[in-house]
């Protein structure tokens, strides 16, 4: 939870408006880790069909992901990303775009 709440506080300090999104298997999980984070009705998480996902995140100025395939849709919309690796190879699978940015945790 803690590296959620620092990348979710640095985009708030931007003035960015925080859209979460993921498909209906991970709702229970963000829910609990984004109840203190962002507003409720920004919460998307299980709500939009991966269609969905994918035009806002080619229509986004940054995408906030852990390691997903939604990293891979922001790259080629060239989408700069923060990912958060838990787990993988982020020297494998890092986002491309130049202003991306990987955070490595160990489970938090």
């Amino acid at each position: 939870k803690l590296a959620w709440r620092q990348v979710v506080e640095q985009a708030e300090g931007s003035g960015a408006k925080i859209l979460t999104i993921g498909s209906p298997q991970d709702k229970k999980q963000a829910d609990e880790i984004l109840k203190n984070l962002v507003p409720k009705e920004n919460n998307l998480v299980g709500v939009l069909s991966f269609p969905q996902c994918v035009q806002l995140i080619r229509n986004a100025e940054r995408l906030f992901s852990v390691d997903s395939g939604l990293v891979h849709v922001a790259d080629f919309y060239n989408v700069p990303t923060e990912v958060i690796f838990r787990t993988g190879n982020p020297d494998k699978w890092r986002p491309l775009h130049k202003s991306s940015r990987v955070i490595i945790t160990n489970g938090e």
